[in-house]
């Protein structure tokens, strides 16, 4: 006789793993869409702009600051909904740094010398990676980010406004304060590295693609 427990048990844990297979997959293909993004040096994500600025005010180091950030927005999402922590919250803290530091140290490696159409080339492919990563970890329902954490629970949790929206606001917000802290204390070509034209678009475009991608993963 067949033990329907045991089969269902059996189902649940492949559905699982086969879950957090697919959120670790999508949290470091975003460490590679980030790395091409810092190379084309358009700008880079509206939170790492946030960061900056913050560790431009920080006593703290930018690893520490930014590990403080990570831990704040942590126990936010623990908070509120901590449905939003789980194995893609993990691999994000522990690995997707150093995955940003390798892409990126390749691509300086084979573009030593980079003109404007190979910037452009790579900041596509970075916009691309790192929206099309975002969606399948979101999909893979296994944790996200804890900055991507915050539009999903206004959106969700909250049952605040879309979601395209709630990730334009937030972005927006990350970009203007970490602009503000960042100002004062950086050379313009520091800044423009750090929040330049490619910001904007991430902070505008990211949300409505990210949103689109979403709901085509999850209908297949």
């Amino acid at each position: 006789m067949i033990n329907k427990s045991k089969l269902s048990f059996q189902g649940r844990f492949q559905t699982i793993l086969f879950r957090s297979a697919f959120s670790a997959f999508g949290v470091l293909l975003a460490g590679c869409g980030i790395g091409f993004l810092k190379r084309s040096e358009f700008g880079v994500d509206p939170f790492q702009v946030f960061a900056a600025g913050i560790s431009q005010i920080s006593p703290l180091p930018f690893w520490a600051t930014y590990t403080v950030l990570g831990v704040t927005l942590l126990l936010f999402a623990a908070v509120f909904d901590r449905h939003y922590i789980g194995i893609g919250t993990v691999i994000t803290f522990l690995l997707q740094g150093h995955v940003i530091d390798g892409v990126r140290s390749a691509l300086y490696l084979l573009l030593p010398d980079i003109s404007l159409a190979q910037r452009l080339v790579l900041f596509a492919i970075g916009f691309l990676l790192l929206c099309f990563a975002t969606a399948v970890y979101y999909c893979a329902d296994q944790g996200v980010s804890t900055y991507d954490a915050i539009a999903l629970i206004i959106t969700y949790s909250w049952k605040k406004g879309c979601f395209r929206i709630n990730r334009i606001l937030t972005d927006l917000c990350c970009v203007i304060f970490g602009c503000l802290l960042l100002l004062p204390k950086v050379h313009f070509a520091g800044f423009i590295q750090s929040c330049g034209i490619g910001t904007l678009v991430l902070a505008f475009g990211m949300g409505p693609v990210v949103d689109l991608l979403q709901r085509l993963l999850s209908q297949s």
